[in-house]
């Protein structure tokens, strides 16, 4: 599958932080500028600390799915749809509509190799209440005892057709993927056109 770099990707869009009004909170940003933050209860131990959604907290807006993902695999629509049921959370008209949600974080490793990533999709609900999918993320999470959780990374593709985790490779729009081929084929063309050219 063709990806896309840079453009495509916005980087650091998850903010992890604590109110004193609401407590610790999941920020996740929209490319568009909107947002959703989730309102989250933190128990911690020596050896792992354990995320739970505050079912009381939350803001209006945009609805979100949230899924416990491995590195570079594939963050779309099909994602989602073959997936477990995910953490749901979605405004409607009526109030929210949520699922409760445990993140378990293992202590990191000095090497940070046993964070771990957590899949997102962003977006609404249609005429018939169907969730649909605007943006594809990810956000690393990891834990120590000296700083609590900490997001390492996170990141939001731009075209709405998928991410992969961990990573800045957005799959790109039809059209650049066209544009693109047709660029290369035209080089290629050139190029073998200058080699029997005498």
């Amino acid at each position: 599958m063709t990806v896309c770099h840079g453009g495509a990707v916005q980087w650091d869009i998850a903010q992890w932080g604590y109110d004193l009004d609401f407590g610790h909170l999941l920020a996740i940003t929209a490319p568009n500028g909107g947002g959703i933050q989730i309102g989250m209860i933190l128990t911690s131990t020596l050896t792992q600390a354990t995320l739970k959604n505050n079912l009381d907290w939350h803001t209006l807006g945009y609805g979100v799915l949230l899924l416990q993902t491995n590195y570079n695999t594939l963050i779309d629509d099909d994602f989602f749809n073959n997936s477990p049921d995910p953490f749901f959370n979605t405004y409607t008209s009526s109030g929210f509509s949520m699922s409760e949600m445990d993140l378990s974080i293992p202590h990191t490793n000095s090497d940070f190799s046993n964070t771990i990533l957590l899949a997102f999709a962003i977006g609404g609900l249609d005429w018939s209440g169907e969730f649909v999918s605007e943006w594809y993320g990810w956000i690393e999470f990891g834990y120590t005892i000296k700083d609590g959780v900490y997001i390492a990374n996170s990141g939001v593709e731009t075209t709405g057709l998928g991410i992969y985790a961990g990573t800045g490779n957005a799959v790109p729009e039809p059209s650049t993927v066209l544009l693109a081929m047709s660029g290369g084929t035209i080089l290629l063309l050139r190029r073998r056109k200058r080699k029997i050219t005498p």
